[in-house]
């Protein structure tokens, strides 16, 4: 469980990583900076 908890959050830091370097229309759910 700790595993698959480290690999989700590797994982959702990884995409908030990408999304600072792609256009917003390249990423996978448009308007997700707006939220943070």
């Amino acid at each position: 469980k700790i595993n698959e908890l480290k690999s989700t959050l590797w994982l959702y830091i990884g995409m908030e990583l990408q999304a600072e370097s792609v256009p917003s229309d390249k990423l996978p759910l448009p308007g997700r900076i707006e939220i943070c």
